[in-house]
């Protein structure tokens, strides 16, 4: 029915992102049962990605945009760090629920790279919505 795409940092530098990829992982089978799959996508090359998959044991497709250009092209680049920074090209962190015609249904996007939404509220948001 739909996709949960979660957008952060780094799955090899971030601790708060590292959390959140961990917790999307635990909260997997709660969304494959409302028939919503889970991706993410980081500023990491695959390498570090396949490495943190394969150690936590994520059960969804962890997706690489070294460049950040995908960050950049749907305006969620976190602006804070400018072009030279080791940091440019990372995106505020934002989760994406998305209906199978690939239309944005929920947006959550945190101020600020140390929170994230709480996916137990996340899951009850999508069960209200007619996919």
């Amino acid at each position: 029915k739909g996709l949960a795409l979660f957008f952060v940092r780094s799955a090899d530098w971030c601790p708060f992102c590292k959390g959140q990829l961990v917790d999307a992982n635990r909260h997997l089978a709660a969304f494959r049962a409302l028939g919503i799959e889970v991706a993410s996508v980081s500023v990491d090359e695959v390498p570090p990605i396949a490495e943190f998959a394969k150690s936590q044991g994520i059960g969804y497709p962890m997706l690489s945009d070294p460049k950040g250009a995908i960050n950049e092209r749907l305006g969620i680049r976190d602006t804070q760090y400018p072009v030279g920074s080791s940091a440019f090209g990372v995106p505020r962190p934002t989760l994406y629920i998305l209906d199978s015609s690939g239309r944005i249904r929920l947006l959550f996007q945190e101020p600020t790279f140390r929170t994230r939404p709480n996916l137990d509220a996340v899951i009850q948001d999508i069960r209200k919505l007619p996919l």
